[in-house]
């Protein structure tokens, strides 16, 4: 690749990135939303934690984003898309250095932006989008030139994966790879380590919300998810077969590029050159989806799979780079045929038109849920709420929207923690499972149950 070519790769980036900010943007909600996606703007709006690990990068940078306009969800939701847009810049970036075509990186990462998942989690406040940040900086970094740059960007992933999302670690092929290239600037690495753990420390200044954090010992609790179980994503006990999660990601990753990323993939890990970079890549992708889906051995019904999917989102960016290797192996064949490169212009542009209605903008589901619950419960109502979406969406319409002011909302799968028995008792609430609760309230008091969405 020439020097002006070289010169030209993150401007590609930023254009790339620029572009997919718009798109994500425009379809950033402005509603609340179902999931974590509320406990995350609560924790954005005050000074509640989240779920384990905690989440404090994330959260801090959603808290940075709030004086953008009077709605929290909407600010929240911009900060989520930013976080999307820059994946898709440095995911371009590095695959135009990978295959020195221009065209290509853009329609494949293209390809990949605007599959379902990602357009969803990019316009809602969740953390996926922030996985995928790591995984795009690691690919990049494997692939520029070793420079002070590459190891500060390097060393900002570590800090981001460690103070944001655990699951990084599965990139653990990718990261091994780029710490022996990048061994030279070991010191610069570890500031970046010793900073993401340290970003933990903000728990001891935030009050509210979940867990009680003290002393040491319960930040490395919340560090570790022993609330949840470290190798568990949900509160349910309830397993499916271990394969069974895995097959449903390749299944999706596979419509969801209608063929195309499994086709090129298979070409791109055996036709293209090999080289202990593509190994390490491959190995990544395997492993930070099939691999820990399996390990998760969560049932595929579908009320499980609108939790375990969100799980499916960032791993596919570890599989784009290989995929673009093979898209250029096909093209040597195709290339002759000019009507169908120009053709395969429609694939993201169809693909965009498509799956448009699965951005935040239009998925009104939990804000019309809201309204018509609140408009139906009584004042001094009690209500016992399944599921992360109805308890904090409730939680969120109270403190931001002003509505259901006078219900107590009760999680049953919390009673168990002393810390949540002693949340509530400061709203009068007793007890540590249901009947207990409800044998202590007035017999006239209204009591509901909302057992899911």
């Amino acid at each position: 690749m020439d020097s002006a070519s070289r010169n030209n790769l993150l401007p590609l980036g930023m254009w790339v990135g620029i572009c997919f900010g718009i798109l994500y943007c425009v379809g950033a909600t402005t509603g609340i939303q179902g999931s974590d996606s509320s406990e995350f703007v609560l924790a954005a709006t005050s000074s509640a934690r989240v779920h384990p690990p905690g989440y404090p990068i994330l959260v801090l940078w959603l808290k940075s984003f709030q004086w953008l306009s009077d709605n929290p969800m909407w600010n929240a939701a911009v900060a989520t898309a930013c976080i999307s847009a820059c994946s898709m810049g440095f995911l371009a970036s590095a695959i135009h250095r990978l295959t020195a075509s221009r065209t290509l990186a853009i329609w494949v990462v293209a390809i990949a932006g605007v599959q379902p998942l990602w357009l969803r989690y990019s316009t809602i406040p969740e953390a996926f989008a922030i996985l995928g940040l790591v995984y795009s900086i690691l690919i990049w970094v494997s692939i520029v030139p070793t420079s002070n740059r590459s190891a500060l960007i390097y060393s900002l992933a570590i800090m981001i994966g460690i103070g944001s999302h655990h699951l990084f670690i599965m990139a653990a092929p990718l990261i091994i790879f780029n710490g022996w290239k990048l061994r030279d600037w070991w010191s610069c690495i570890l500031i970046g380590g010793v900073l993401g753990f340290s970003s933990y420390m903000l728990l001891f200044f935030q009050s509210g919300g979940w867990g009680d954090v003290v002393e040491l010992s319960d930040v490395v609790r919340y560090f570790l998810r022993m609330d949840y179980g470290t190798f568990q994503i949900t509160h349910h006990t309830e397993k499916g077969p271990w394969w069974g999660t895995s097959l449903q990601y390749l299944f999706d990753w596979s419509t969801d590029s209608i063929g195309i990323f499994p086709l090129a993939f298979l070409v791109g890990l055996f036709g293209a050159k090999n080289t202990k970079l593509h190994l390490a890549m491959a190995m990544s992708w395997l492993m930070s989806s099939v691999a820990i889906l399996a390990v998760f051995k969560l049932p595929t019904t579908h009320a499980y799979l609108v939790h375990s999917n969100r799980f499916f989102m960032a791993p596919t960016v570890l599989s784009v780079p290989i995929i673009a290797q093979g898209i250029q192996v096909i093209y040597q064949f195709i290339k002759k045929y000019q009507l169908v490169t120009l053709a395969a212009w429609v694939v993201p542009i169809g693909m965009m038109g498509v799956n448009i209605p699965v951005m935040g903008r239009f998925d009104s589901r939990m804000q019309d849920w809201l309204i018509h619950a609140c408009s139906v419960l009584p004042e001094d109502s009690m209500v016992f709420a399944a599921g992360d979406g109805a308890v904090f969406g409730l939680q969120l319409a109270q403190t931001q929207l002003g509505m259901c002011a006078d219900v107590d909302v009760v999680f049953p799968k919390l009673l168990v923690y002393k810390w949540y028995q002693r949340s509530i008792e400061t709203r009068g609430i007793h007890g540590g499972n249901m009947s207990s609760i409800i044998r202590m309230q007035s017999p006239e008091r209204p009591i509901f149950s909302v057992l899911g969405l």
